[in-house]
């Protein structure tokens, strides 16, 4: 045998001697348990994802600021803790989101996001559907009103009692009488001291004997006001 050959078969035996098997492998350690912050950031991410696809596509039907992004872009924007801009209207209007924020803006983004995922009118599709159906309730409701409601009408009169503090205001009264009167003062038909005198006689809306309704009722009269 060369000195040559042997020095190749010594190298080899020296190195399967030293073990490279599974053996002999590092054991590898278990994967860090995730804090709760850590899981609330990863379940907001994955949410924040899906809703700025959804918000980009609203962009190009032109109705981002209506329905559900509306409510979504005024929830953020009222949300805005320690200096930090949840979202952002530069370009295309997108929720803002990073590691360093604290649990609290976190949650407000993740109640924020997820609410409007759930809504119907996050979507193109869903709000030309919603927009229709609720127009076509309103002429039903209203036939004396035809054609006169418009898509902004009916969208007001929409978010005035889906998922907002306004629905009490109907939920414990007359609830066709209390939408009679709004339609009207949306319409601008009647001024707001009608507006309050027929809600509360046709409409059992006792706002001066209950604080909380009348707050409510208040909110509810400068959202109009804010948005027909």
């Amino acid at each position: 045998m060369t000195g040559r050959v042997y020095r190749k078969q010594r190298r080899k035996s020296s190195y399967v001697n030293k073990g490279t098997g599974f053996g002999n492998a590092r054991k590898r350690k278990p994967p860090k348990q995730l804090t709760e912050k850590q899981k609330l950031y990863r379940q907001t991410k994955q949410q924040v994802d899906i809703v700025n696809k959804r918000l980009r596509n609203l962009e190009k039907g032109g109705f981002t600021g209506t329905w559900a992004s509306g409510k979504l872009i005024n929830r953020l924007n009222v949300k805005k803790l320690k200096g930090k801009k949840l979202l952002t209207t530069k370009g295309v209007t997108r929720v803002k989101i990073s590691k360093d924020l604290s649990t609290t803006n976190l949650i407000a983004i993740n109640q924020a996001t997820r609410q409007f995922l759930e809504s119907k009118t996050s979507t193109t599709r869903g709000i030309k559907e919603t927009r229709k159906s609720v127009i076509k309730s309103l002429k039903k409701t209203f036939g004396d009103m035809n054609n006169e409601i418009d898509y902004k009408q009916a969208e007001l009169m929409y978010n005035l009692f889906d998922e907002t503090d306004f629905e009490d205001v109907s939920r414990y009264s007359n609830a066709s009488v209390v939408w009679t009167v709004l339609t009207g003062y949306i319409k601008k038909e009647i001024n707001e001291e009608t507006l309050l005198d027929q809600l509360q006689r046709y409409g059992n809306v006792n706002y001066n004997n209950d604080k909380d309704l009348r707050n409510k009722v208040n909110e509810m009269i400068d959202y109009i006001k804010t948005n027909r």
